[in-house]
């Protein structure tokens, strides 16, 4: 195996692999991988001609042929359906949405509300709703029974309309909370507040941000993040999102009522619902459209050891991102044309090697990502190479921004060695590597792959205040970090690729 030996020999030994340094053609290639490079292909990927690259729409079809057109360009073989780059699969449907929304207050009727402004349709489950009814205030909308804590225990949701609190009032490390992380992360999710909902026979749920919440100071469009046209449910109700100020319009409490009342839930951990009687909502709405089909785009380059090539290193990006507001852009530019950007540079990287790795390489830009991981779960269930002959998976998300020296490498205690090599390759990069206990499993493309035993490699540079907002464009791009994340994971790819024996998958607790 040529490695990095002198730096990494025990890990190395471990898995019976010769002691060699880097050849000189690894050290010439890795100089080709360069931040600008990585740049312009985010730029061009953040103009307004793409749109933000919603998925399953025409302006992303158009990102997605340049990506194609890129790895063509390379050499690189095509890996998606019917000898194509591309790998389609259904997405949910596209379709428009035409609404209307009222209160009753006895004989006072509020119907000026607008939808974009006041209100978001999230999901529906057929075609057309209309519903009108009383409404009940369910706390956070949860039941519990770990902590014997029902929200749904004092009050008769059936078919009324139930609103309910994002998120959850507590952390597992509150006091006196016996209850595992993952358990509060399940509660957290508005799949469960639908479901919940649903199983106490409410007609509807409306879901408003936490008032005592980070976001609540947020404007409502970048609230929640419940793009209209993009909610991947299976919900039996409809789900609707409101602001705050119609939540006092229909409770006639104001908002630091709602604060108190969130706070005596937090306190308390006491339920503090409420009916809401003589409130009468009524909602009206339609659907039209078709359904539309995501793209992930594939390219191969086949390994150089007739034993060994019918194994595969996976790195992956998601391309999509959250299409346009009401009257703005979302660029995306780290979340996520950056990554594409790395996983373009570092795939033409890899196509200039005057020989290939022993395993083949397969390039993957995600399509997707934001409405469920739906390219990277395709993927995983129709991959080009058998899924348990995968022995890595690098994902690039949201690498561009933040402390330029530094990233997280999450999952990489995922493998033994890879967790040894990778931090050995770095002494070559430079960078702060962070390695987090969570694997941060459903935040990305990486977690299909770790749920089919695949070691993974998450690099991912944080959040940052323009974080899916409209000011997520490419110029805040840090070109010198995004050039040390590629280097690293060229290496780390190199080097698990021609390794004799595969990384051995190891599972572990720290799932969330």
């Amino acid at each position: 195996m040529l490695i990095l030996g002198s730096l990494y020999c025990q890990a190395a030994n471990r898995e019976g692999q010769p002691q060699k340094e880097l050849p000189d053609y690894i050290h010439t290639t890795l100089n080709e991988i360069q931040g600008d490079k990585i740049i312009s292909h985010a730029r061009v990927l953040c103009k307004p001609f793409y749109r933000g690259r919603a998925a399953g729409t025409p302006a992303e079809r158009k990102a997605a042929n340049y990506i194609a057109d890129e790895f063509r360009r390379m050499g690189l073989r095509p890996g998606g359906s019917a000898g194509g780059f591309f790998q389609r699969f259904k997405i949910a449907p596209g379709y428009q949405i035409t609404s209307s929304f009222e209160i009753k207050l006895g004989q006072i009727r509020k119907n000026d509300f607008q939808r974009g402004r006041d209100y978001r349709v999230a999901y529906l489950p057929r075609e057309q709703a209309e519903i009108t009814s009383e409404c009940v205030l369910a706390g956070y909308g949860l039941t519990i029974p770990a902590l014997n804590f029902d929200e749904y225990q004092d009050i008769q949701a059936s078919g009324k309309i139930v609103i309910v609190f994002a998120g959850v009032p507590w952390t597992s490390k509150s006091e006196n909370l016996d209850l595992p992380e993952q358990d509060l992360t399940y509660y957290n999710t508005l799949s469960y507040k639908a479901e919940n909902a649903a199983a106490h026979g409410a007609a509807c749920l409306v879901i408003v941000d936490n008032p005592v919440g980070w976001r609540k100071d947020l404007d409502f469009s970048e609230q929640l993040q419940i793009p209209e046209k993009k909610l991947s449910l299976n919900r039996p109700i409809p789900i609707i999102n409101i602001t705050h100020e119609v939540l006092t319009e229909i409770t006639t409490m104001d908002f630091q009522e709602l604060q108190s009342l969130a706070q005596d839930i937090i306190k308390e951990k006491v339920p503090q619902s409420l009916p809401l009687r003589g409130r009468i909502l009524h909602l009206q709405a339609m659907l039209s459209g078709s359904a539309q089909l995501g793209r992930n785009i594939i390219a191969v380059l086949p390994g150089g050891n007739s034993k060994l090539r019918q194994e595969a290193v996976v790195l992956g990006a998601h391309y999509d991102h959250l299409g346009m507001g009401d009257t703005s852009i979302y660029f995306g530019a780290n979340d996520n044309a950056a990554g594409v950007g790395a996983l373009l540079v570092v795939a033409q990287a890899f196509a200039h090697l005057p020989n290939p790795p022993k395993r083949t390489l397969i390039f993957v830009a995600f399509d997707a990502e934001e409405i469920g991981k739906m390219g990277s779960r395709y993927y995983v269930a129709h991959p080009p190479l058998a899924i348990d002959q995968t022995v890595l998976m690098i994902n690039y998300d949201m690498i561009g921004r933040n402390d330029p020296n530094s990233i997280y490498a999450v999952g990489t205690r995922s493998s033994l060695v890879l967790h040894q090599i990778h931090q050995k390759l770095n002494q070559q990069i430079g960078l702060n590597l962070v390695h987090p206990e969570s694997f941060r499993l459903g935040r990305s493309d990486h977690t299909p792959f770790y749920y089919a035993n695949v070691p993974i490699m998450y690099l991912f540079g944080g959040r940052d205040p323009d974080y899916n907002t409209p000011r997520d464009t490419w110029d805040k791009l840090i070109p010198g970090k995004v050039e040390k994340v590629a280097r690293l994971s060229f290496l780390t790819a190199w080097a698990v690729a021609q390794m004799e024996q595969r990384p051995k998958f190891i599972l572990s607790n720290k799932m969330n």
